[in-house]
């Protein structure tokens, strides 16, 4: 009996394939997203110090060009702050949109799989009745010949 080969293991392969490269963008973009959280950290970080300057500077006496200096410096960081939160949400929705193609991938390459197993299950079942066959026959040619006489075949004498 020839051996066990999947029908289906060049699409298989093919499907593990486009789940790997798939998995890859779904990491690039996490990678991104975690990026720009930490961009707005290292802005709010950056912002707080800036405010407790000038609260520092405001209690000494501020003159009217460095008091415009830390208010454009604040308004700055405010507007960065803001479009770095769009872009975190865009990041966001992109890594859920590719998190969602991957689930995808990997349920039509879990169908393989299970589809594999179903056809090596049938192949066992196969395998193992041919294998009674045979073990049948060879039984039933022995009990044909009881006292160990055989049929004498031309060229065997």
């Amino acid at each position: 009996m020839k051996s066990f080969t999947f029908t289906l293991e060049r699409t298989r392969r093919y499907k593990e394939q486009v789940l790997n490269k798939e998995k890859g963008i779904l990491q690039r973009l996490l990678q991104r997203k975690n990026e720009i959280e930490e961009q707005i950290r290292q802005l709010e970080i950056y912002r707080e110090l800036k405010a407790l300057e000038f609260q520092q500077e405001q209690q000494k006496g501020l003159e009217p060009a460095k008091l415009d200096a830390y208010r454009f410096y604040l308004e700055n960081v405010r507007l960065q702050l803001k479009q770095l939160k769009i872009d975190l949400k865009r990041a966001e929705e992109e890594a859920e949109r590719q998190r969602q193609v991957v689930l995808l991938a990997s349920q039509e390459l879990s169908g393989l799989d299970k589809l594999e197993e179903k056809q090596w299950e049938e192949y066992r079942y196969v395998y193992a009745k041919d294998n009674e066959l045979q073990l049948s026959d060879h039984l039933a040619v022995q009990l044909s010949y009881p006292n160990g006489d055989r049929l004498i075949t031309k060229g065997a004498v």
